[in-house]
């Protein structure tokens, strides 16, 4: 289960999809590139940010559903699992800032 930290997420496709392969982008890293890699590989969930239009109609025209967050929280979603496994790995203070006017 997976924790995005915003009340501004916008879901396109069918609801009643059952997810079991997600396909995540940072930011406004998915491409017409990682969207053919998500295809290619079974995903039935793309989330992201900045998505175009285009991108949103391939994605739910082929049963893919798509989640769009702020550019904000597709970045630090991940951000904060690397940071994680990193504060485990050295000896000095440490913490993660989640910035909730940006969510």
């Amino acid at each position: 289960r997976v924790e995005f930290n915003t009340k501004r997420a916008v879901y396109y496709g069918d609801e009643n999809i059952i997810v079991d392969k997600v396909a995540s982008f940072c930011g406004a890293g998915c491409d017409d590139e990682a969207i053919a890699f998500a295809k290619a590989n079974g995903c039935n969930l793309l989330v992201s940010s900045d998505l175009k239009h285009h991108q949103i109609a391939e994605l739910v025209e082929s049963g893919i559903g798509v989640l769009s967050l702020t550019h904000y929280c597709a970045e630090s979603y991940g951000l904060k699992h690397v940071y994680q496994k990193i504060k485990q790995c050295i000896s000095v203070p440490s913490f993660y800032l989640f910035d909730e006017r940006l969510a």
